[in-house]
């Protein structure tokens, strides 16, 4: 069995790839395949660009949550109404 590092035992661009790697998968459900000659510049870089991916995919969560709220609430509006309706008849019946 392989011992575990720590993360403060890994070097800086050790802690990027895992933290890219996190990320990536985050975005895109699969982790990313690394080019050996990859730097901590370039990491950031991507690193970056990944936040931006996260920061749309949450920005589009927050949207279709809104709408499907706003779905409901003129759901719910049109069952008031109804009932509104059927409480009206049921005394003009009554």
């Amino acid at each position: 069995m392989s011992e575990v590092t720590k993360w403060e035992d890994m070097s800086e661009l050790e802690q990027l790839i895992s933290e890219y790697s996190d990320q990536y998968k985050e975005c895109n459900g699969m982790r990313p395949t690394f080019n050996p000659d990859v730097t901590v510049e370039s990491l950031k870089e991507a690193i970056a660009s990944l936040d931006r991916c996260m920061g749309l995919d949450a920005q589009w969560e927050r949207e279709f949550e809104q709408k499907i709220r706003n779905e409901r609430r003129k759901e719910d509006h049109k069952y008031k109404e109804a009932d509104t309706r059927f409480a009206a008849l049921y005394k003009l019946k009554g």
